[in-house]
């Protein structure tokens, strides 16, 4: 965002490039606060976009895995995350502004847990399903994975 700063001369340089990039042919840039304005939602959009990267990230690094990138083909169904030695494990990743169990495993947490060594587990069951789930912290699991992948236990899991 260095251009909004500087008005005249260098913003007449981006409008006219932005004026001539495949994406923005649709639209055309006349004055320096049209501009302004899609470059602030064009941040904001960025910023969105970069957190649920940066989850894929951050999850594919604890794991010991890979980001499985798609390019621009997001029509394309596949994992956020590849562990290339537990590929039976399926790691989608999701950004949310609120999800319900995070209040519940805070709630564990904080009720349980009285030493720094205790790790909550937050087991849920919806009703009338025929499976549970197990809520741990990802880096218990990212422990988990590395005692595994030390004592050489995974032949098949």
């Amino acid at each position: 965002m260095w251009y909004l700063g500087y008005k005249n001369e260098h913003n007449a340089y981006l409008i006219k490039w932005l004026n001539s990039c495949p994406v923005s042919n649709s639209r055309q840039f006349d004055s320096d606060n049209e501009l302004i304005k899609q470059s602030i939602s064009f941040k904001i959009i960025m910023s969105r976009s970069s957190q649920w990267k940066q989850l894929e990230r951050d999850t594919a690094k604890v794991l010991k895995g890979k980001r499985v990138t798609r390019a621009y083909d997001f029509g394309t169904s596949d994992i956020d995350v590849d562990i290339p030695d537990f590929p039976s494990f399926k790691v989608d990743t999701k950004r949310r502004k609120k999800a319900q169990i995070f209040s519940l495993y805070k709630l564990i947490k904080k009720k349980y847990c009285k030493h720094p060594q205790d790790n909550p587990v937050l087991v849920i069951r919806e009703h009338n399903s025929k499976f549970e789930l197990a809520i741990i912290d990802l880096e218990l699991l990212g422990k988990f994975l590395d005692f595994i992948r030390k004592y050489n236990g995974q032949k098949e899991f």
